[in-house]
């Protein structure tokens, strides 16, 4: 799947279309939603899609084996999902980790505006996962790795959500981290822009020291089974 937008008169009426809306990654405002579709002119229920190109791996309907663990990389020409990110990092009231992620899959003929939009049937089930960590940000494209809320992992609990990775802000009074830079591959770095944690126990142990008390704000032993 090409990670740029694709024209959606292309498609059969058959065709299948996924849509993802990413949410409660802003505390202030829970109710605030990003939704993204692989194609240009998408509406769904009355809500319009943004096209932005993306690349969906291992999400399971099957629902037998192990819980998945799927993967979402969506493009970022025009940086608009590093826009999101800065505010992740930066702000308050924001945060990555834990952000809900809803995915929908369609059909073209079900879409708003076409023949089929009432039928009583338009989508098969949804499935709502939650950001575990985001594993690669470059210029062309930002790749998360998600969780299933069936899981232990992506539960509320009164103060945060509870995943393997690291839920601090990087560089915050929490992390308390305020040493040199390193990358998201934990290698020093003197470009400021390159600095990113990739909120993993070795990253913290990278900054830290292996014997250090971490104060990582994970739990890191969830489902080692995997």
């Amino acid at each position: 799947m090409s990670l740029l937008p694709a024209n959606l008169a292309t498609l059969s009426p058959n065709s299948p279309i996924e849509l993802f809306e990413i949410s409660g990654w802003n505390l202030a405002n829970p109710t605030e939603t990003l939704f993204i579709c692989n194609f240009t002119g998408v509406a769904f229920e009355g809500v319009g899609y943004l096209a932005i190109g993306c690349e969906s791996e291992g999400f399971d309907l099957i629902g037998q084996g192990p819980i998945p663990t799927p993967g979402l990389t969506i493009s970022n020409v025009g940086r608009i999902i590093s826009d999101f990110l800065f505010k992740c990092k930066t702000l308050p009231n924001y945060r990555l980790e834990g952000s809900r992620v809803l995915r929908r899959v369609t059909q073209q003929q079900y879409l708003d505006g076409q023949p089929s939009v009432n039928a009583a049937i338009k989508e098969l089930p949804q499935q709502i996962y939650v950001i575990d960590q985001m594993q690669e940000e470059t210029y062309l494209a930002v790749k998360f790795r998600l969780g299933s809320p069936f899981d232990v992992e992506g539960v509320s609990l009164p103060a945060r959500p509870l995943l393997r990775s690291c839920s601090w802000r990087y560089r915050s009074a929490e992390c308390g981290w305020m040493g040199g830079m390193f990358t998201l591959g934990n290698q020093p770095t003197s470009n400021p822009a390159l600095d990113q944690c990739a909120k993993t126990l070795s990253a913290c142990q990278c900054r830290f020291g292996q014997y250090a008390v971490l104060p990582f704000g994970g739990a890191p032993g969830l489902n080692t089974y995997r």
